[in-house]
């Protein structure tokens, strides 16, 4: 089963309950829950608690509080130019490096 993302908007398969996923818990046992958020309505005017439902139970309905999808960006066509190379420091030919007037054995 795909993970469902947070912020998204859901609903519960058995008691129809609709809301946004703002948590998402994952136990020991394998049992992976999510937090469904309902909003509030107009009849009642408190702040509703969020409900632990199983996520296997939630079918997702919407983008909910997420920005909507981008569209793919399109391929070029084409060759590509090659990044241009930053030029090496010049290499020393011979015996010019830090122990060149070091004794030689």
């Amino acid at each position: 089963m795909e993970e469902i993302e947070l912020g998204c908007k859901a609903e519960d398969k058995v008691t129809g309950l609709k809301g946004i996923v703002i948590a998402r818990a994952k136990y020991l046992n394998g049992c992976i829950q999510c937090c469904l958020k309902p909003r509030i309505t107009a009849v009642k005017t408190t702040y509703p608690e969020g409900e632990w439902i199983d996520e296997i139970q939630l079918k997702v309905i919407g983008r909910g509080v997420l920005p909507p999808l981008k569209p793919e960006a399109k391929k070029r066509k084409g060759k590509r130019k090659p990044a241009k190379r930053k030029k090496k420091f010049p290499t020393f030919k011979g015996n010019n490096g830090p122990q060149r007037d070091a004794p030689r054995i």
